[in-house]
């Protein structure tokens, strides 16, 4: 059941460049602010506090996480090398595949991996994740060779626990989900406890006290970034914020109804199956500390699209230890009639045939670049030149673009603020949602773009007929234009020549008005 040196070369060589043509396209529209933000730390010798780029929630105070990242991925862009950034991103987003294919080589393994891989391509963008995921590999790795239950307690090697701190400091200056190490490091510690606790196993009281110490260490040594504690107080606000998991895609559960069918929601129900079935089959033979970390990271992706790339990470060591298992009791002829053994390789069969399919044919084309308004922001800026005061609502996933390319233009709402509230109750978000989202409130509508004294909408040019169609006419009925439109992008402003006082309402506002809002 091995499979051949040169088909896991070619299985490799294949997922690279799948992940290469991915990396090559801007699919991640927060990339513009992470550039502008790179570009501001290597200028200024010093990370943001507070925001400079919007005027609805300017001088907010704001933790940038990823400060570390944006300042390598501006430095390589002003070097002129952007298609570098591409090679690097894809070589990291890599690197677990290349161990995986490098460590198991039975066939169905393969299939397991290819499938992980179609999954994990729609996150391989030139992105400060990336590189959080390379470092939860690490942190998954360090700790199963240190749990590996083959390990004698007392013989355990604990140089894989003590470079867990600077591991997890490192990696707190990068992006916040190192939370997630935390929490996969504190699991393995409580379930191997739990198990030797459970059958009685003798256990060594200094061998526990220097893996706690070791989860205490990585916790504080995060708090060594520009922001302190205040690190972790993003990362609360983030995960209690009913707006970031409402509306914005990554945070919603891949079966909710906003998902659609592609290459990857069939890799994601290929991974699904592989991990139920060899859960279900051979739970009571399997590593316990990677079963339970797969299985909490199969259901934190059942919350939440982000947490993929995670779940292939636990999922694929534990579905090729599942697979050896399987592939023993098929290998006994006394087993070839298992219904067990059947229903596995049956699953993996088809998981082999749809996922190399998907990730060789498929699934890169299917990953669409984010659309730019380019030349709508050109016309802006030339507006801004001639001395107009642009005063814009943009659409959410055009504001780092605009922070990138008008930064004399300031921007309405961009991707850093879902969870943002001020103190006085302030949200872009929220007044976002009444305007762009909210099904038919157009008395919320008439308020916001008041309080803000917008003059100027930017947004696809699809909903100007489509989702705002009901917003687009009650602006022209009280007297606004069309300025600019594209296939892409569409701009909307008062007709006022200085763009000062705009008429905002006219007895066109009001419920019978006709529209049709995004949901």
């Amino acid at each position: 059941m091995h499979a051949p040196l040169r088909y896991r070369v070619l299985a490799g060589i294949l997922i690279f460049f799948s992940f290469l043509v991915v990396a090559t396209k801007i699919t991640d529209p927060d990339f513009y602010w992470h550039l502008r933000d790179g570009e501001t730390i290597l200028a200024t010798h010093a990370v943001p506090r507070v925001d400079t780029y919007s005027f609805t929630m300017a001088n907010m105070p704001w933790v940038d996480h990823e400060w570390l990242v944006e300042a390598g991925i501006a430095w390589i862009w002003n070097l002129g090398l952007a298609e570098l950034l591409a090679v690097i991103f894809a070589a990291i987003a890599f690197i677990p595949f290349a161990v995986w294919l490098s460590r198991y080589r039975s066939w169905p393994s393969l299939w397991a991996i290819a499938a992980g891989a179609v999954l994990f391509m729609s996150f391989t963008a030139v992105r400060p994740q990336v590189l959080s995921y390379f470092f939860f590999f690490i942190v998954f790795e360090l700790l199963s060779r240190y749990y590996d239950k083959t390990n004698d307690p007392a013989g355990r090697k604990k140089i894989y626990l003590a470079v867990l701190p600077l591991v997890f400091f490192v990696w707190a200056n990068i992006h916040a989900e190192f939370f997630s190490g935390l929490v996969l490091f504190a699991l393995f510690l409580f379930v191997d406890t739990a198990i030797a606790w459970w059958h009685k196993r003798k256990t060594s009281g200094s061998g526990i006290l220097f893996a706690c110490t070791m989860l205490a260490a990585s916790v504080i040594t995060p708090f060594l970034n520009p922001y302190g504690a205040g690190l972790y107080g993003e990362i609360f606000r983030v995960m209690f914020s009913g707006d970031t998991m409402r509306y914005i895609q990554e945070w919603q559960s891949p079966f909710s109804t906003q998902a659609t069918f592609s290459p990857q929601t069939i890799a994601i129900a290929i991974m699904f199956s592989i991990f139920l079935i060899i859960a279900g089959a051979y739970y009571k033979r399997l590593t316990p500390t990677r079963l339970a970390a797969a299985a909490l990271f199969f259901l934190l992706f059942a919350k939440a699209l982000r947490m993929g790339p995670l779940f292939v990470i636990t999922a694929i060591p534990l579905a090729d230890e599942g697979l050896a298992y399987a592939i023993t009791a098929f290998s006994s002829r006394r087993h070839l009639a298992s219904r067990r053994v059947r229903m596995v390789f049956t699953s993996l069969g088809a998981a082999a045939s749809v996922g190399m399919l998907c990730l060789v044919l498929i699934a890169p084309s299917a990953l669409a670049a984010t659309q730019y308004p380019v030349n709508a922001v050109d016309f802006l800026n030339q507006s801004a030149a001639q001395g107009n005061k642009i005063i814009p609502l943009n659409g959410y996933a055009w504001g780092g673009y605009l922070i990138w390319d008008a930064p004399e233009i300031k921007v309405f709402i961009d991707g850093r603020m879902p969870h943002w509230i001020a103190p006085d109750g302030t949200s872009a978000m929220k007044d976002y949602i009444n305007v762009f989202l909210a099904p038919q409130n157009f008395a919320a509508q008439e308020t916001i773009l008041k309080k803000w004294r917008v003059n100027t909408i930017l947004m696809q040019s699809t909903d100007v007929t489509g989702g705002n169609a009901g917003l687009v006419k009650n602006l022209m009925s009280a007297g606004w234009k069309i300025t600019y439109s594209d296939p892409v992008a569409t701009v909307l402003q008062c007709a006022s020549d200085t763009m000062q006082e705009c008429r905002y309402i006219t007895g066109a506002w009001s419920a019978t008005a006709t529209s049709n809002p995004k949901k």
